[in-house]
């Protein structure tokens, strides 16, 4: 995992005209942040200079660690751990002031966990999953994962869905096409529906054929330096989730494209709770996600 690849998302998403995945946290819903974390933790914070010297420019100037007093999601076995950011001299000022901020206080930790580098509090310039622990924001980020829904619940509100789940079927069978044109096809349709067409995509997007080429789509920024962002799905799936992110701006992954089967689940069931909170619950008020069907 490196900054310049997380950078590259954030400004591949700024080219479509879409900003929530460069968001900082104070702009994203509980949901979403308990949704994206692999692990919450709640602890006293403790914060220092880092005692490696380095020259390297995504050094981390800070050292800090969490002493775990409650675990809200996943499973961590220390008792205490280490925090990563991705830093960027000049880029993270304002996370590292909010850490000195905290240090000694009580927090509430909303973590990524890579296996070979530990846990990150950051994967986006200018975002930071760190908040104030107090019994108002620890009942709010509970309740938040206790109500992570299951993709049955919410997808029976979709048992029929007439002529736009036949649009969207359709263009996602043209999307394992050969066919240049076929396929293009199919992409064009689901753009086009938009908002309108986001809860059948979700609902048939478990499609594990083949993606024959690149997706190309359009930048929507007036501002762009590029006129199409282009991507690498090796599945439909992936592209369908491509496509979501275009239309909607949110974005549930975070690794470096999909490895495994287990990477696909994690990214679905984040596009579930997406579709459970902005479409069902008409919590549009609250997200920054604006996708009005």
């Amino acid at each position: 995992m490196t900054r310049r690849y997380y950078f590259g998302v954030c400004l591949a998403i700024a080219l479509a005209g879409l900003a929530p995945g460069c968001l900082a946290s104070e702009a994203l819903p509980t949901w979403y942040m308990a949704e994206t974390a692999d692990v919450i933790v709640s602890g006293k914070l403790h914060v220092s200079k880092n005692p490696v010297i380095s020259t390297d420019k995504l050094a981390e100037p800070l050292a800090v660690t969490l002493d775990i007093q409650k675990i809200l999601k996943g499973s961590v076995t220390p008792s205490k751990i280490g925090l990563h950011y991705q830093s960027v001299k000049g880029e993270d000022e304002p996370l590292e002031a909010k850490l000195r901020h905290l240090n000694g206080q009580n927090v509430i930790v909303f973590a990524y966990l890579f296996p070979d580098r530990g846990y990150y509090i950051d994967l986006y310039f200018g975002e930071d999953r760190v908040i104030e622990s107090t019994p108002s924001s620890l009942a709010k980020v509970t309740d938040a994962v206790a109500q992570q829904v299951s993709a049955a619940k919410v997808l029976e509100r979709y048992n029929t869905g007439g002529d736009i789940e036949k649009k969207v079927t359709d263009a996602i069978d043209a999307l394992s096409n050969e066919s240049e044109s076929t396929k293009n096809g199919g992409i064009n349709q689901l753009v086009t529906l938009g908002c309108t067409g986001v809860p059948f995509i979700i609902k048939h997007m478990r499609d594990y054929r083949p993606f024959h080429g690149d997706l190309a789509l359009k930048t929507r920024a007036p501002d762009a330096f590029e006129g199409l962002m282009h991507y690498n799905p090796q599945l439909v799936y992936d592209a369908l989730s491509n496509l979501l992110t275009y239309i909607t701006g949110a974005y549930f992954y975070h690794a470096e494209g999909f490895e495994t089967q287990e990477n696909r689940e994690v990214d679905y069931h984040g596009w579930v709770a997406y579709l459970s909170h902005t479409f069902v619950a008409r919590d549009l008020d609250k997200s920054p996600f604006a996708c009005k069907p």
